[in-house]
């Protein structure tokens, strides 16, 4: 599995592998109201670059998307999709 960022303040977390189908687990120790925000961003940045069959964890400390994607991004060249 390769991890990408910290569990620091305003980061997040991206831990991500190959897999039979697409799945995401999001973590957050709090009630997160942008969840559900945060998990269609991912969702959506894999179906546009038809990355279909991962497994992503994400344990979000209060990032941006930005840092978001940016993580992501990471980890997706990392695990070389």
């Amino acid at each position: 599995m390769i991890s990408v960022g910290t569990i620091e303040s305003n980061d997040c977390l991206i831990s991500i592998k190959k897999h039979n189908k697409f799945e995401l687990i999001f973590i957050n120790e709090e009630e997160n109201p942008y969840a559900n925000h945060i998990k269609n961003l991912i969702k959506n940045y894999c179906k546009e670059h038809s990355i279909s069959k991962v497994f992503i964890e994400i344990n979000d400390k209060g990032a941006l998307d930005f840092c978001i994607l940016a993580r992501l991004k990471t980890a997706i060249e990392r695990l070389g999709k």
